[in-house]
């Protein structure tokens, strides 16, 4: 899957969870400037791109993925990896 392919993916859970643009979500994004995105959704990110992606993170990475930029890149290495 390519990362473009990759990110816009990830943008459309961001949409469906957080009720949020997807043209407005940056590299940046993070829980700090996200609205909604607090330890439960993060918990609810992390299973949702697990279904989407049919992939499996391990502890230190869902810590890992403070950012959409770091979310994308995990999930990106998670995918070349299967």
């Amino acid at each position: 899957m390519e990362r473009v392919e990759i990110e816009r993916t990830i943008k459309k859970v961001f949409q469906n969870l957080f009720d949020v643009d997807p043209a407005s979500i940056t590299a940046d994004a993070s829980p700090y400037n996200v609205e909604g995105w607090n330890s439960m959704q993060h918990l609810s990110l992390v299973t949702s791109l697990e279904a989407e992606f049919d992939v499996s993170f391990g502890d230190g990475q869902v810590v890992e993925m403070r950012t959409f930029g770091l979310i994308v890149k995990i999930v990106d290495d998670a995918l070349r990896k299967r």
